[in-house]
């Protein structure tokens, strides 16, 4: 029988049911306003919280709800943004213009769609196994045998439409090592018949990592390492942290509800009325004996802060993904957010992944153009870095006093900067006008230099506008 002579031990006593009763929900059964937290009473805290062997059904439900999702393909949607340029290898200090607009179009007809859905499976599963088709004459099943066939199309594969990966054997029929993919099996029951593609048509993509589970074959093996796999246990707790807090808001506005219970209350009603907190949902109505009334605890002692406890968890999240703490809040919200030394932490990182995208993009980007380029070439990301609004302000700032100090110096023209900048050329009228600012500037008798104090100065800040609007 629980017994509670002050407000500390009550709210003990329901903060303890609302976390037990938060870890044994079934998260996909879960629909406010109609369920109870105990969607499963056999369930504990001991056996549902966390999972010992975690399969790509768990993967997938932790990817479509939360922040999974977003630690999977942020990555590498700010990897792929911001497209890249192409330089010939003879002359690599200048950006070859025409064959990047030709690559950049076949890239995104053709590779854009496939590859990035190929990379987000192979970060969500461990692995990925991507189609490369070519009208050769032959058929998927068979060993590609003319190389330089043109790639018309590429596909990545589903999960599901893989039953078997099938690995070379040697003569007396054991599996050779290094372990190596002969071919894929794909589900009869989508393609209506046996189905099966030659690795050598194929591009795998494996998310490195640590594995040492038996390969059997089966497409549940583990190659490669999913990135929810490390920090799976951290998001339960705040799926589950998420959906008690919640629950405790839908209950009680924010507060904790206790009962007050007459002194001849007997040990079974005591009982029964505590356990009855844990049924409440959201569409419950509270009907008590005489004797009995239900007490809101909102004081500042009694009232549930979860942010401490979420705070804790964002930051062992940030210890086992790519993403900094500050960046893992902006996630929530779609965007990158959080300080500068958080951002330029998580971009560097971008930069790393983009080195890894590279290795395939190269390989497909080849296969498309198989005989059209004549000339060696390589292939430059574009930063992935998302300026700030404060930061683009800053260097338009440093620019523009870069800029007034090279015309005032004669270094370039007004026009040359204005060209770069993709601006018209300044009119006659502009020029003489800028011409006599300038001179003015020389002999201090620029307009409103004598309502300007006496005193030394660089330059009036009047005449630095000027040169700015003109320039």
């Amino acid at each position: 029988m629980a017994v509670f002579n002050n407000t500390d031990d009550l709210v003990k006593h329901v903060i303890t049911k609302t976390w037990n009763n938060g870890v044994s929900y079934t998260p996909k059964e879960l629909g406010f306003p109609n369920n109870t937290p105990n969607a499963s009473k056999k369930k504990t805290a001991a056996n549902s919280l966390f999972a010992v062997k975690i399969t790509d059904t768990d993967r997938r439900e932790k990817y479509e709800r939360g922040i999974g999702g977003a630690i999977v393909d942020k990555i590498i949607d700010d990897a792929l943004k911001n497209g890249f340029t192409i330089n010939i290898i003879s002359t690599p200090e200048e950006p070859e213009k025409a064959l990047t607009k030709t690559l950049t179009r076949v890239y995104k007809e053709k590779i854009e769609l496939e590859l990035g859905k190929a990379l987000k499976w192979a970060r969500l599963y461990g692995y990925n196994f991507l189609l490369m088709g070519r009208k050769d004459g032959q058929d998927l099943d068979t060993p590609l045998s003319n190389k330089s066939a043109k790639v018309e199309y590429i596909k990545a594969i589903p999960r599901n439409w893989i039953t078997e990966i099938v690995y070379k054997k040697d003569e007396a029929g054991y599996r050779v090592i290094p372990e190596e993919v002969d071919k894929v099996s794909l589900n009869p029951g989508i393609f209506g018949k046996n189905t099966a593609i030659h690795a050598s048509r194929l591009m795998m993509i494996v998310n490195p990592g640590l594995e040492e589970d038996y390969i059997t074959g089966s497409p549940n093996d583990t190659i490669g390492c999913s990135v929810l796999d490390r920090p799976f246990n951290v998001i339960s707790v705040i799926d589950h942290m998420l959906w008690s807090a919640g629950q405790t808001m839908w209950r009680v506005g924010g507060g904790l509800l206790g009962l007050d219970l007459p002194p001849d209350a007997t040990p079974e009603d005591r009982d029964a009325a505590l356990d009855s907190l844990g049924d409440i949902n959201a569409k419950t109505v509270l009907a008590f004996p005489d004797g009995y009334k239900a007490n809101v605890l909102n004081t500042a002692s009694a009232v549930l802060n979860p942010a401490p406890y979420f705070e804790s968890a964002i930051v062992q999240l940030a210890g086992v993904t790519e993403y900094p703490k500050s960046i893992l809040y902006g996630l929530a919200t779609g965007a990158v957010t959080g300080s500068q030394l958080d951002r330029s932490t998580y971009y560097s990182k971008v930069v790393v992944k983009q080195n890894w995208i590279s290795n395939f993009l190269v390989e497909l980007l080849k296969g498309f153009t198989n005989g059209d380029l004549k000339n060696e070439w390589e292939l430059t990301w574009n930063s992935p870095y998302e300026l700030t609004e404060k930061e683009k302000l800053e260097i338009k700032k440093i620019q523009s006093e870069i800029d007034y100090n090279k015309v005032n110096s004669y270094i370039e023209t007004p026009d040359e900067i204005r060209t770069r900048d993709g601006r018209p050329g300044l009119t006659q009228e502009q020029l003489t006008l800028l011409k006599f600012v300038q001179t003015k500037v020389k002999e201090g008798t620029a307009p409103g230099a004598a309502h300007q104090s006496r005193e030394p100065r660089e330059a009036p800040s009047t005449i630095v506008h000027q040169s700015l609007n003109l320039i």
